[in-house]
């Protein structure tokens, strides 16, 4: 049998393709990675060598061709030899899984797998699909070698609104993955004179760009832009407007799997500052229902509360310490300063004494509690110096993990 706790490489055999899927054991989700070619009835073994390396899956499936009627397909035989040479040369466990669908030309769709998919959202990502983006991430924290997996592939940071850590992030982690990384600075762009986003993008994707990294002010923008691009283009959010931050959630979620293990429904787990404005914590509380978090407190300003739609499943306290009392992750959001011009805070000073992380506020919360911020932080306001620098603080390790999270993302994307 298969470990329930690893990760699984799906293959469907065709006459001329071989696509290939990864996903959980445990949840049974699947996404497309790489289509293999059939020359002949003659396998490229190599690539399919190399996915075994790259992947180190805990089991293998194989997709066993029937008609509805249960009777043979064609293939069926082709598949069964795969099947067995396989098995035999990864020393893995396999099973293989009944696919049944019409005997007719033309009917096996999956002959020709579907390349990747844009990253938008966080928002309905079934859970195996995020196990999968994180456990193949975990394998980028451990140094896997991937300098090949996006060779000759251009991709360009399209960020229409300032930013540091994302976007080095990104541009880190494609640069790792070999792929050729364009920056666009809107500042100094065409934008200045009247070119909208739409022409910008077109325009930067005649010249060969397959992946674009999209930071935009207006939310759904990226959503938006996605419609206008080639179908074997592929845009990844790099957060847009108030909506979603996707790549911030996964990096929250790899931190906190790391600090605390892969069971989510057993952990306390506060946020604490501005979510009215924050696509981090949209994002983040997409990811924890997702992972089945099982007590999700929320506490802010009710000037800086979100509408209950967000906060579902949640439990809002007006205070601070009953939020951060017994807590095993205590994530706090920046405070934007332009909320104190908007009246919605008091003062910096009142924001801090009633809602800042401190550290007489973490000794409310259990021991080995962690605390994470997604930043850029404002020290002295949602948290102290103390508590930022800390034993507790995984702040940098967040950002560290954010490289290999956008690669998990890229090569989700484009590696195909």
């Amino acid at each position: 049998m298969i470990r329930t706790d690893g990760t699984v490489l799906g293959f469907d055999v065709g006459k001329r393709r071989i696509g290939v899927a990864v996903g959980s054991a445990v949840s049974g989700g699947a996404r497309p990675i790489a289509v293999v070619d059939v020359h002949d009835g003659v396998i490229d073994w190599k690539a399919i060598d190399k996915l075994i390396r790259e992947w180190l899956p805990a089991g293998l499936v194989v997709g066993d061709p029937l008609t509805l009627a249960g009777d043979d397909q064609p293939i069926r035989k082709f598949a069964q030899q795969f099947a067995r040479d396989i098995a035999a040369r990864s020393k893995r466990e396999l099973v293989m899984m009944e696919e049944r669908s019409s005997s007719s030309p033309g009917s096996r769709s999956n002959d020709v797998m579907m390349g990747g998919q844009h990253l938008l959202t966080l928002e309905g990502m079934p859970r195996g699909d995020l196990e999968t983006l994180l456990g193949r991430a975990q394998q980028f924290v451990q140094g896997m070698d991937a300098r090949e997996r996006l060779a000759g592939v251009a991709v360009c940071t399209l960020f229409f609104e300032a930013s540091t850590r994302t976007r080095l992030s990104f541009q880190r982690a494609a640069q790792r993955l070999g792929a050729d990384v364009l920056n666009f600075d809107a500042a100094t762009s065409s934008a200045t004179k009247g070119e909208t986003d739409a022409d910008t993008l077109r325009t930067i994707e005649a010249m060969g760009v397959r992946g674009f990294i999209i930071r935009h002010r207006e939310d759904g923008a990226v959503a938006r832009l996605s419609g206008v691009v080639r179908p074997e283009t592929k845009l990844i959010n790099a957060g847009d407007g108030r909506s979603q931050h996707p790549t911030q959630g996964l990096l929250d979620m790899l931190t906190i799997r790391q600090a605390r293990g892969d069971d989510f429904s057993k952990l306390k787990i506060a946020i604490v500052g501005d979510m009215a404005h924050s696509r981090v914590a949209r994002s983040d509380l997409c990811a924890l229902r997702a992972l089945g978090a099982g007590d999700i407190r929320v506490c802010a300003p009710p000037s800086l509360l979100p509408d209950a739609q967000t906060l579902q499943g949640c439990t809002v306290e007006a205070d601070v310490d009953k939020a951060v009392a017994g807590a095993d992750v205590v994530m706090t959001l920046r405070l934007q300063r332009e909320r104190m011009q908007e009246g919605l805070v008091a003062s910096l000073e009142d924001y801090h004494r009633d809602y800042g992380i401190t550290t007489g506020r973490m000794k409310l919360a259990r021991p080995d509690a962690v605390v994470m911020h997604p930043g850029p932080m404002n020290r002295g306001v949602e948290i102290s110096d103390e508590v930022a620098d800390g034993a507790q603080s995984l702040i940098l390790r967040q950002v560290a993990n954010g490289v290999a999270v956008r690669m998990a993302v890229l090569e989700a994307a484009l590696a195909v």
